[in-house]
């Protein structure tokens, strides 16, 4: 058994900052279960999962700096570049033409997010717990709920593109986002 299975993520992205490759290694194969299926049900493609699955993981090594260690929300982070990749891997597919130059400034505007430190921490061991109970708290939603937040998270629509997609004004829009939010957090929170 290797010594790396029983580090914690602090520990692991510590050593990464020294460039300790088995470290990456061990993230990647704590994370790469779950990365892999919201990077495929995004942009609906195994081959270019994989790839996003990379650059998420180049970001970590190469970017492990900008992780924010005091929210304790690793898990959070990589979902958030994983979906961020992904959705930008659809804009670049869907325009072309006016995309922005994919580079070092770009990819800290725009695809690693940054962390509020007053959210919960939410590590792998607990994500994996409730992914049940979000799946059925997803579920629990009424048809236009569920579009709203397919439309914001999995396809990265703003709420401009929402409005134009749905032929809804934007102030309705916004308010539909929030009511969906709501709602999926109270259904999180019910017995």
């Amino acid at each position: 058994m290797s010594k790396y299975l029983n580090l914690t993520e602090v520990e692991l992205i510590n050593k990464i900052k020294r460039k300790d490759p088995r470290a990456l290694e061990e993230l990647y194969d704590r994370y790469s279960p779950i990365l892999f299926p919201l990077a495929k049900k995004i942009v609906n493609d195994d081959k270019k999962s994989e790839n996003i699955l990379v650059k998420v993981f180049l970001i970590l090594w190469n970017r492990v700096e900008l992780f924010p260690e005091n929210t304790h929300n690793l898990y959070v982070w990589l979902v958030y570049i994983t979906r961020n990749l992904s959705v930008d891997h659809l804009r670049r597919k869907l325009e072309p033409t006016e995309t922005k130059l994919y580079d070092s400034d770009y990819e800290k505007k725009f695809i690693i997010p940054i962390l509020d430190s007053k959210i919960d921490p939410l590590d792998l061991k607990t994500a994996l717990e409730i992914k049940p109970k979000f799946d059925e708290a997803l579920n629990m939603l009424d048809e236009t709920q569920k579009q709203i937040i397919h439309l914001s998270f999995y396809e990265g629509f703003t709420v401009d593109e929402i409005s134009e997609k749905l032929f809804v004004p934007i102030q309705k829009i916004r308010q539909m986002i929030a009511d969906s939010v709501f709602a999926l957090r109270n259904n999180l929170l019910s017995e």
